[in-house]
Parts: structure tokens; C-alpha cells; sequence
């Protein structure tokens, strides 16, 4: 299809320009912080690994495309797995941006110092790089999985690895090869004609001909791996710690960590718990389609794993160091019985203290490591599968699987070789030349 092949080229360009930029402001931004005598902040480093991945991924992905159709980095399967993955990434350096102001917006003026200014600057950029880029990659994205989706609904199963420049969407099919003219298919029983002359060909010896050999689905039912249970369940686990948070807002407690991790335990159960259960009671449904596992697996993993470090990056503790304690739930323990006794033995002074719950935010720091725990776990788990999903269908298709992203794990023998094999057929006797029947 010409205009969304069009889409693709004016969004992929418009990423890498964007690319260049975010890479300029994010290294300019760590450039002035270190002027100030600072640390490199969190939200520019990431935004020059972003630019970075971008730059690296979609540049040959563009490039190669026009000057050779058909390659593998132009598979529809791969653009959805690196686009999937880098608006998650844009996505996280514009958030991580405006987490810093809690998304309030700053005027960068003229009456702070020239250096603040510039880092102001450079911060806004970063900001709007980051959204901007993201939108522009989700757009893309949703757009191509809807085309696909609708195509291979419409009986075009290797859709997949077709390229967004071959596929004629709108019908289904691939453009990849002469076109063929259709004939009726055959009903197993030919007519013959009275007297037909047969062409005078001799058959001598054996004639070989070439068959593809195709394994059947295999019909013994496979389990949904545990795993897929286990996800929903950190998911449902995450959501209920993160409830227990809610009551601490009025002191200002609730981080934008506790948030998200709400928000990713909730995908996790919208994509997860509808996959395994129509998997169990429908076979060959989209959903459980091995392309739609490796999608939906590998943007959970990331969101997880952005998850457990965004939680070890807002490390309210560090302030307990200065009093020599650690940085962790047992330092803060040992911190909050050095303050209960000073308000029991000096009141007049830390009197005022005595109205904090000190076991409620004891409570909610063991919320956040265990909440932490089980991101990285989540995050270890999809990541296992996706790399083993993945290993195992690329050794399915070097062994002539042609379909196996359209296929499902459970009716996927992926160690079966699909090869070519020679059929000989004899013939007992020649036909003589020019014989009437």
C-alpha cells in the first residue's frame, strides 16, 4: 500500500531528525550539569540512549528498505517489535522529563542565571522531543498493527513477514512476485472428451517430481505455560500493595512510582488473563498467535523493567546516610526508634513529631521493596519466555516452518523439520505416439 509505505518512510525520517535533536539537547543538558559541578541527570542520559537506539534500529531499517525489498528488517513481525519498543522508550524520556517538575510547566526566564537558562531550555526540548516522538511511533504503530491484524483476518497468513511496501492491505495479499491468473479449482473429477487426441509425448523410465512435504498441527493439547499465570498474578499482587497507598497522600507520600506500577499491573491483566483464557477454550485465536505473544511479552517485559528502576531511582532513603544509617527499610527502622526515643526523652523539641504514624511508613517502605521484587521477577519471567519464544520459532522457520508467526505455541511442534522431499513415479509401460482414445 503506497500511502501507508509513505507514512512509514515521513515517520521514520521525522524520528531520526528527531533522533539527532534529542541527542543534541541531552548531551548539551549533561554538558551544563556538569558546568554546575552536578551529576549527569537521569532523564538525559535517557534520552541519549533513546536517541541513540533510534538512531541505530530505524536508520538501517529505512535505508536498507530502499534499496532492497523484501529484507528481513523490513518484515511487518519486526517493525511492530523495534517500534513497539522504542515508543516505550520516547515515551519514558518524555515522562521521566516531566516527572522532574511533577509535570508542572516552567517558564524559563530571563532573570535566572545564564547557565540555569540554558539547562532550562535544554530540559523543555528534551520534554517535547520525548512526547513528540512518541506520538508520532504510537501512531505509526497502532496503525500498521490494525492493517496487519485486518489482513490476516482476511485470510493472509504470512502478512507477518511481508514488508509494508509490498502488501496490498486492502485485499490481503503480498506483492512479492509476478502476478499469477486465477483458475478454478479442480473438483477431483475431470470430464474427458470422446476421441481426444493425446500430445504425442514418450514416457521413458521414471519422472521425478518435486512435492513439499508438510507437517499437520499437532493435535495434543499443550499447556499454557505457568509463567503467563504468574505474570497476572504479580500483576493482581501490584495492584493490591499499591492500594494500601492511597491512604498516605495527604501526607504527600505517594510517589509517581506507586502510579505506575498500578498502571503496568493493570495492562498486565487486561493483555495476560483474556490471552491464556481464550487460548484454553479457543484454539488458533488471534490472540494466541506466536507474533501476538512475542509483541505483547516484550512490551510488558520492558514496562516492568522500567518499573523496578524507576523504583530504585526514587530512593527516598538516601537522606539516611547522613546519619549512618543504610539506604533501606531496616536503616529506616533503626532511624525511626532513634526518633521515638528522642520525643519520649526530649518532648519540648521533637514533641511535634509524635503525631506521624511511624509504622505506616515503615509499612509502605516494605510495600515498595516488595513491589519492587516482583517487577524485576515480572520483568525476568516475560523476558525468559520472549527470548525462549523467539529462539524456538526462528529455529521452526530455518526448519521450513514458513507460518510459524502465524501459528499458536500450542499447536507448534517448533524441533519438526518442514523440508522438501523427491517423489519418484514409475511408469510401467510408455504410451505410443499419437494414439486416438
Amino acid at each position: 500500500m503506497a500511502i501507508l509505505w509513505n507514512v512509514r518512510f515521513v515517520s521514520f525520517a521525522v524520528t531520526l531528525l528527531f533522533s539527532v535533536i534529542m541527542l543534541g539537547v541531552s548531551g548539551g543538558l549533561i554538558s551544563e550539569a556538569a558546568k554546575l559541578g552536578g551529576g549527569a541527570p537521569n532523564y538525559a542520559v535517557l534520552g541519549v540512549v533513546v536517541a541513540l537506539l533510534s538512531m541505530i534500529t530505524i536508520g538501517p531499517m529505512l535505508a536498507i528498505d530502499l534499496i532492497r525489498r523484501g529484507a528481513i528488517t523490513s518484515w511487518i513481525v519486526i517493525e511492530l517489535s523495534v517500534l513497539g519498543v522504542l515508543w516505550i522508550l520516547w515515551l519514558s524520556a518524555g515522562a521521566s522529563a516531566a516527572d522532574v517538575t511533577d509535570g508542572i510547566t516552567i517558564d524559563c526566564g530571563n532573570e535566572i542565571g545564564s547557565i540555569d537558562n540554558n539547562i532550562c531550555h535544554l530540559y523543555q526540548a528534551i520534554e517535547a522531543f520525548g512526547f513528540i516522538t512518541w506520538l508520532i511511533l504510537l501512531g505509526y504503530w497502532i496503525t500498521l498493527l490494525v492493517f496487519t491484524v485486518r489482513a490476516h483476518i482476511q485470510g493472509n497468513m504470512t502478512v507477518w513477514q511481508g514488508t509494508v511496501r509490498d502488501t496490498d492491505f486492502s485485499n490481503g495479499s503480498t506483492g512479492n512476485g509476478p502476478d499469477m491468473p486465477m483458475t478454478p479449482a479442480s473438483t477431483g473429477v475431470e470430464k474427458l472428451q470422446p476421441y481426444a487426441s493425446v500430445p504425442a509425448v514418450a514416457h521413458t523410465g521414471l519422472e521425478s517430481n518435486t512435492l513439499s512435504s508438510f507437517s499437520s498441527p499437532d493435535q495434543r493439547s499443550y499447556p499454557r505455560p505457568v509463567t503467563t499465570v504468574l505474570w497476572a498474578l504479580f500483576g493482581l499482587s501490584a495492584i493490591l500493595f499499591c492500594s494500601f497507598l492511597w491512604p498516605l497522600r495527604p501526607l504527600s507520600l505517594l510517589p509517581s512510582w506507586a502510579i505506575y506500577s498500578v498502571v503496568v499491573g493493570g495492562l498486565s491483566l487486561i493483555f495476560l488473563i483474556p490471552m491464556v483464557t481464550i487460548d484454553l477454550i479457543r484454539r488458533g485465536a488471534l490472540t494466541s498467535l506466536i507474533i501476538v505473544d512475542l509483541i505483547v511479552t516484550s512490551v510488558l517485559s520492558i514496562l516492568w523493567l522500567a518499573d523496578a528502576a524507576l523504583i530504585t531511582d526514587q530512593n527516598n532513603l538516601k537522606f539516611l546516610k547522613s546519619f549512618g544509617y543504610s539506604d533501606t527499610c531496616s536503616g529506616l527502622d533503626e532511624f525511626i526508634d532513634l526518633v521515638e526515643e528522642a520525643i519520649v526523652s526530649e518532648p519540648a523539641i521533637y514533641g511535634g513529631l509524635a503525631d506521624i504514624d511511624f509504622s505506616q511508613i515503615s509499612s509502605l517502605c516494605r510495600q515498595k521493596e516488595a513491589i519492587q521484587a516482583m517487577s524485576f521477577l515480572a520483568w525476568l519471567f516475560l523476558m525468559g519466555y520472549a527470548i525462549t519464544l523467539l529462539c524456538a520459532a526462528l529455529v521452526a522457520r530455518n526448519r521450513g516452518n514458513t507460518e510459524i508467526w502465524s501459528s499458536t505455541v500450542r499447536d507448534t511442534r517448533f524441533l519438526e523439520r518442514h523440508e522438501v522431499v523427491n517423489v519418484s513415479i514409475e511408469h510401467s509401460e510408455e504410451l505410443p505416439v499419437g494414439k486416438q482414445y
